[in-house]
């Protein structure tokens, strides 16, 4: 009844230089089974994925990562 529907990356803390690294969660809800993904579950997870590879190594005013 109250379970969640989607997928979403949240910032936990935001990275300070030098100071503190940044912090992301991704919070799904996949079935648990023992089965593969369906196509659209492995593209929202990927994308939601991207999202917090963003936060952590992208950072918000600062890069954390040198190209």
């Amino acid at each position: 009844p109250n379970k969640y529907k989607h997928a979403a990356q949240f910032t936990i803390q935001r990275g300070v230089n030098g100071v503190q690294l940044p912090t992301a969660a991704l919070v799904t809800n996949f079935p648990r089974e023992p089965q593969p993904m369906e196509h659209s579950q492995a593209v929202t997870f990927f994308h939601e994925f991207g999202h917090l590879i963003h936060c952590v190594l992208g950072g918000q005013h600062r890069r954390w990562v040198d190209n």
